[in-house]
């Protein structure tokens, strides 16, 4: 938790107490496999939860914390189950970034397509790019075939994204 802001330290703080515990726990799908957030989504696909003043933390950090996680610098709440909507506590374990796109690679979740909601490509997608990119075709037409901007395009042909798509 070193470096965050103070109001969102007061906040997680305050995440124990009994009504925020009781708010959160009420916007979630328990079963057998993961427990599904049901609240807000971001635009990147997590749930979110505003605790207290407007301050929104993540839903499965906020359920970290909840069941009596802890984070050390540099660390961030990650999932086994590669479900970004999941906040069962013992799916969730503190690790880096580096950690988690280590995983993700080791697992081969790592399509964004599949992981991000809105997405607009496929991993096909991507091979037809790469494919139309190495006849010399042009970006914009690319871009506008797929209903993309042309700088994700150029982003595939740098390998900046979707680099993990052969």
């Amino acid at each position: 938790m070193a470096g965050e802001n103070p109001s969102t330290l007061l906040s997680l703080r305050l995440a124990g107490t009994w009504r925020v515990g009781q708010r959160f726990w009420s916007k979630v799908q328990k079963s057998d496999g993961c427990w599904i957030w049901t609240g807000a989504v971001s635009s990147n696909g997590y749930g979110e939860f505003t605790i207290v003043h407007g301050t929104v933390v993540t839903s499965h950090r906020l359920s970290y914390f909840l069941a009596g996680g802890t984070l050390s610098a540099g660390q961030e709440v990650l999932h086994t189950c590669d479900n970004y909507l999941c906040v069962r506590p013992d799916h969730l374990y503190p690790g880096t970034q580096a950690e988690n796109m280590r995983d993700w690679r080791e697992r081969g979740v790592r399509s964004w397509s599949k992981r991000h909601p809105t997405a607009k490509l496929t991993a096909d997608d991507v091979r037809v790019i790469r494919a139309r990119l190495k006849e010399g075709e042009m970006h914009r037409l690319i871009a506008s075939d797929f209903g993309v901007c042309t700088s994700c395009i150029s982003h595939i042909a740098r390998g900046a994204r979707w680099s993990s798509i052969a």
